[in-house]
């Protein structure tokens, strides 16, 4: 019997989950990873560049579509108005870009606007963003978990680091709206595969949350995996967590429900093995 009486139950059902590596790209594409990037690949080729070029390829990319103007970009880079000397250190940097890349540009410059060139540079915040559209929450924190420019090298200044930051805020929590909405539909529905992606994705968004801790335990019983819900609450607290005063009764009430159900699961198999030692 279920431990959520009134709820819906679907059996537990393995889908495949993929892992997220980098975008498969066709031979001669090329590709920007953002995510534990910056990294710019021509097929499966890394491209070099230098810790500035990786970090102006961040910047433009990282705006998505609609770019940034040279003025922003050249004061998130050096933390300097545009003059003609850091109008001709920019341009310098760009005719880098392209002399490592050959012919094509990875830019595409519109006034002062500098902008991503989708047209020749496929990204993989194109490949998050789709992810957000298709629900793909699983997937989407996959990418998050790299981290947003984890990889830059150059000795960034306290304005490309907060508007980093900040960027990288924006990510999650719009994969955490996203999460939200899937784990509300699902639930209301009772199926538990699709309420189970969604919960892991928050409580790894909020690892402290009690709520989201309650949410993935309920999911992973209801979804054919009681004993997974006993040991999501076990990590929780192993990891430092703390029940709140308000919501501990909920929380361990939960628990009970949860380690009830594991033994009426557990009775039938035991009765069978009983019997083969008859």
């Amino acid at each position: 019997m279920s431990p959520f009486p009134g709820r819906r139950h679907r059996p537990f059902r393995f889908h495949r989950r993929l892992s997220m590596p980098s975008p498969p790209v066709q031979a001669g594409t090329l590709h920007v990873s953002l995510f534990g990037g910056p990294c710019l690949r021509r097929g499966s080729q890394d491209i070099s560049m230098s810790p500035h070029q990786e970090a102006v390829i961040g910047l433009v990319y990282g705006h998505g579509d609609a770019g940034l103007s040279r003025p922003r970009l050249i004061w998130l880079l050096w933390e300097s108005d545009e003059q003609s000397a850091t109008r001709h250190r920019f341009s310098q940097l760009l005719y880098g870009i392209n002399r490592n890349i050959g012919a094509e540009s990875i830019f595409s410059v519109q006034g002062d606007r500098v902008l991503p060139n989708s047209s020749r540079v496929e990204s993989d915040l194109t490949v998050f963003d789709r992810l957000l559209r298709e629900e793909c929450v699983a997937d989407a924190a996959a990418m998050i978990a790299r981290g947003f420019l984890t990889r830059l090298r150059a000795a960034s200044n306290r304005e490309y680091e907060d508007w980093k930051t900040s960027r990288a805020a924006t990510f999650r929590s719009r994969l955490r709206d996203v999460a939200a909405t899937v784990w509300s539909d699902a639930e209301s529905v009772g199926d538990w595969s699709r309420a189970r992606a969604a919960a892991e994705t928050l409580l790894a968004l909020d690892p402290d949350s009690e709520s989201y801790l309650r949410c993935v335990m309920k999911a992973r019983a209801l979804s054919g995996s009681p004993e997974a819900a006993e040991a999501a609450y076990r990590a929780w607290m192993e990891n430092g967590s703390t029940l709140d005063g308000g919501s501990e009764a909920s929380t361990r009430a939960l628990l009970d429900r949860v380690m009830k159900w594991t033994v009426t699961q557990r009775a039938p198999e035991r009765d069978r093995l009983r019997g083969c030692d008859k």
